[in-house]
């Protein structure tokens, strides 16, 4: 990888592994986010995310990488992103419901779940969806 990271974010969207924020060596909270071509075995930097992200959770839908919750290092995140590799922009999304440290996402449906995780010192036994065609958190 381009920058040393522990707690990222990780979707594969058209080939390319995407690793987005995680902690750096100080345990400090990155906006960075980088892809890796395995064909190339090169590594590229992308454009930061709107917020710094640790313990956030991706997922890959539509070909774009969403990315939600974790931490910016003062606070839980309710607030979620998405890259669109083919224009290379970062675009905000509405928050979720509650905020999440260490969830689980998948894709199911055509939708993105969103489940457990921790905030404000509690561990979630709750789980929302988002519609992406309604760009909604349910």
């Amino acid at each position: 990888m381009l920058e040393a990271r522990d707690s990222p974010a990780a979707a594969v969207v058209g080939g390319y592994l995407y690793i987005c924020g995680g902690d750096n060596v100080g345990f400090q909270p990155l906006q960075t986010a980088e892809r890796f071509d395995p064909k190339l075995e090169l590594w590229e930097a992308l454009p930061p995310m709107a917020e710094r992200r640790s313990g956030a959770a991706a997922a890959a839908l539509g070909g774009r990488v969403y990315v939600c919750g974790g931490s910016d290092g003062s606070q839980r995140l309710s607030s979620a992103e998405r890259f669109d590799p083919a224009s290379g922009v970062w675009e905000p999304l509405p928050p979720m419901s509650q905020r999440r440290f260490g969830a689980a996402v998948a894709v199911v449906g055509g939708k993105i779940y969103a489940c457990g995780g921790a905030a404000d010192g509690v561990q979630l036994d709750s789980a929302e969806r988002f519609d992406p065609e309604l760009s909604v958190w349910e």
